[in-house]
């Protein structure tokens, strides 16, 4: 009797660690906090924006990442680990994006709990934030820090439903964004221009 309690606690335990799910739900913080080792310092004043893969790997060499092709305004490629800490913040996971080769986004999603640390670390570090002006009414408000290597940014709010983002967006992405916006506006001009 004893072997069969002891193998159905086993066997609880098991399915305990091997439960898969992506909903930001305390019971899933639980199961991260067990099966999840990961924490990762990321300064984000001196983060390389020229940083591919590759350097990725040399850089946080002591974390598994899973890479592939990503298809999102994001970036054309992407490396995902989960993550228990950012900075020491409690965090669900982290995403670095790249664009032709080149790191272009890091993205972290944070728990009710790591949103306030991070968020702390952020103040202390790059100062207070300003906040971002928005198009959409509706939509969280925004604030960030410009930094000389990109911006930081994040919600004004943590989100009530479990996880929060901060988005660190390299200067050479901001770069090509605004270049490639000039062009849509210099070529509708034209075809303007043209139809007059």
């Amino acid at each position: 009797m004893k072997k069969v309690l002891l193998l159905l606690v086993l066997l609880a335990c098991l399915v305990f660690l091997v439960k898969t799910g992506y909903d930001y739900t305390p019971m899933n913080r639980l199961i991260a906090s067990v099966k999840v080792w990961n924490e990762i310092r990321i300064e984000f004043d001196q983060v390389p924006g020229n940083l591919s893969e590759v350097g990725l790997q040399a850089r946080y060499g002591d974390i598994r990442w899973n890479c592939g092709s990503e298809s999102s305004r994001l970036g054309d490629r992407s490396c995902y680990a989960d993550m228990r800490t950012v900075n020491g913040a409690d965090a669900w996971f982290v995403v670095f994006f790249f664009q032709n080769g080149r790191l272009a986004q890091i993205k972290i999603d944070t728990t009710r709990d790591g949103y306030a640390e991070l968020l702390a670390f952020a103040k202390e570090k790059y100062g207070s934030p300003r906040r971002i002006e928005k198009d959409d009414p509706d939509a969280p408000q925004l604030m960030g820090w410009t930094l000389a290597n990109g911006v930081l940014t994040t919600t004004e709010l943590a989100d009530s439903e479990g996880t929060s983002q901060f988005l660190w967006i390299s200067k050479n992405r901001l770069m090509n964004s605004a270049v490639q916006r000039q062009r849509a506006v210099r070529s509708a001009t034209l075809r303007m221009s043209a139809d007059l």
